[in-house]
């Protein structure tokens, strides 16, 4: 099971509540060479975003709130971190919020691993 990950400096934030597929992006980027942190909820993702943090891989809906929020706090805070939402949700509302705040990338769930990684490079 991928617990949220406190004290290994991460430089991927995967914020996801659905277990399977935390633990999947997890593994796999493991294997490719990269040190995720793994958050549940808002409230384990943003203590994950220190400096050590280049790249989140950010789902929408969250127990404790919308991922918009995460995005948004990067946004407001100049960070320079890359941020992927990953959704399944169809609410048009909700997807216009997230493109004015102008994800560096958007993958539609399941969301495939090859995209995804082919992201990660062009953001390394």
């Amino acid at each position: 099971m991928s617990e949220p990950v406190a004290t290994e400096r991460c430089d991927t934030v995967i914020v996801d509540d659905d277990e399977s597929s935390r633990t999947l992006l997890d593994k796999f980027l493991r294997v490719r060479g990269h040190v995720p942190g793994c958050a549940r909820s808002l409230a384990e993702a943003r203590p994950m975003l220190g400096e050590d943090c280049k790249r989140v891989i950010l789902d929408l809906n969250l127990p404790d709130g919308r991922g918009t929020e995460v995005l948004r706090q990067i946004r407001d805070e100049n960070r320079p971190i890359k941020v992927a939402v990953t959704t399944g949700v169809s609410d048009r509302l909700l997807l216009a919020e997230v493109s004015m705040l102008q994800p560096d990338a958007f993958f539609v769930k399941p969301v495939d691993l090859m995209e995804l990684m082919s992201w990660m490079k062009s953001v390394a």
